[in-house]
């Protein structure tokens, strides 16, 4: 499940018809964005994100491997993999990542645009 608050009418529509659209909203999970700092295009998720290559976004169409940094809520922990299903490598965040390339991750050493899926603790 996604939750979107950007005001793209077409791609909550286009989430909506595949069932990714939640009411949770970012209390409950997390920010992403493609550039460090929380900046360039961010998405809220409420739920977690099995393949973020099936979910439309700015990179390629998608959101695999498109992620920059990660904003997340209190009391919330989230699982990364650089593989789609929650496979492949993976970390527990705990903490806000403002900048993934300062991150040790399977990505030529960093989780910088690694990300595949997304298991919100």
């Amino acid at each position: 499940m996604l939750t979107i608050r950007k005001s793209i009418t077409a791609v909550s529509f286009g989430m909506a018809l595949f069932g990714l659209v939640s009411t949770v909203g970012y209390a409950a999970g997390l920010k992403v964005c493609t550039e460090a700092h929380y900046k360039g295009t961010c998405e809220e998720l409420g739920a977690d994100v099995s393949n973020l290559g099936k979910i439309k976004g700015p990179c390629n169409g998608s959101w695999n491997d498109c992620i920059s940094s990660i904003d997340v809520a209190e009391g919330v922990s989230v699982k990364v993999c650089n593989d789609a299903d929650f496979k492949g490598e993976c970390s527990v965040l705990k903490d806000d990542a403002m900048d993934l390339s300062t991150v040790k991750g399977p990505c030529n050493g960093t989780w910088n645009d690694c990300v595949s899926s997304i298991d919100i603790q």
